[in-house]
């Protein structure tokens, strides 16, 4: 009986994570432009309540906004809001801005007269997807909610939800707002894996071989477990040569350093997140005492265990 391949949809959404680091309302009115600068290791994430809107991408890209679309920008990259082409570009960080809730300020680019006004919801997000971190940098720059609209019906309440709450701003609206963004970033990611990726190539060859995903989704369910070429091989049902050749043209690294890696990525949840003692995620990944441990992460990682959960506990600005 031929072997089944896994989820790897499922356990690449099982993994995936969305936090949000700062939301803005903006409110402005033409002309207008908006600067948002590089954030490594971040999302951004924009809706529009009420258009129009230009998104101007640093690598020339150009998009038309209008009321009701959501973007998601997986790798941070810098990019500009703005009315038309000739509008002065300001930083968003150089806009006074007024706290609403702990996670959410309003901005305002004056003037901004109430009849007509452009409405933005804005979110810098941490982005996750546990052990398939490395997928993001095969994502798009841009991915667009309308292009999901038509296969995912349900995004159209959740789009409406937002609109209604930027809007009419009732109690509580900005934490709700807050959490619909989450959901609906979730929601253009999972649409993008769903359809196949895209023109995506690399790391995205995981997840259309069905070889390589039995051996990569073992080592995801038992991250613990010093997995050797020969047996992950076995668990591909390929020879040991044919598996690591094509282990390193899809992925670009080794069995051995990957499995390294989804460690140290896992580690960094148990240690940021999940608030596990260091000791309990160095023997649950595998390593045999807690010296050997902290050499492979702060080898990979760039710092001790120890100071990853200091820097944690003091939380950045951003």
């Amino acid at each position: 009986m031929p072997l089944q391949p896994p989820d790897m949809i499922s356990e690449l959404l099982r993994g995936m994570r969305l936090s949000g680091v700062r939301y803005r309302r903006i409110v402005a009115s033409a002309p207008f432009g908006v600067a948002f600068g590089f954030a490594p290791g971040k999302a951004q994430f924009h809706f529009v309540s009420r258009g129009p809107a230009v998104l101007r991408m640093r690598s020339g890209a150009r998009f038309a906004l209008n009321s009701g679309d959501a973007l998601f920008i997986p790798n941070g990259d810098p990019h500009d809001l703005l009315s038309d082409d000739n509008a002065t570009v300001i930083p968003v960080t150089a806009f006074p801005s007024e706290p609403i809730c702990n996670t959410v300020c309003d901005i305002h680019c004056e003037p901004c007269p109430d009849s007509d006004n452009v409405v933005i919801f804005s979110g810098c997000m941490d982005f996750e997807l546990g052990g398939m971190q490395p997928l993001i940098k095969a994502m798009p720059e841009v991915m667009m909610v309308s292009r999901l609209m038509s296969t995912w019906p349900e995004i159209h309440p959740l789009l409406a939800a937002m609109e209604r709450e930027s809007m009419a701003r009732q109690v509580g609206f900005a934490g709700i707002l807050a959490r619909l963004a989450d959901v609906v970033a979730a929601l253009i990611v999972r649409g993008w894996v769903e359809a196949g990726c895209g023109k995506a190539t690399g790391w995205v060859q995981v997840l259309r071989d069905p070889r390589l995903s039995r051996a990569i989704y073992a080592m995801h369910q038992q991250p613990g477990v010093n997995w050797s070429v020969a047996e992950l091989a076995k668990e591909a049902g390929t020879s040991r040569s044919v598996f690591a050749e094509r282990f390193l043209s899809a992925t670009g690294t080794t069995p051995a350093k990957y499995l390294s890696e989804l460690r140290m990525r896992l580690a960094i949840q148990y240690i940021g997140q999940e608030n596990l003692p260091i000791e309990t995620v160095a023997l649950r990944l595998g390593y045999g005492s807690l010296a050997a441990f902290s050499r492979a992460f702060k080898r990979i990682v760039g710092q001790s265990p120890g100071a990853l959960r200091e820097a944690i506990q003091t939380p950045e600005e951003v």
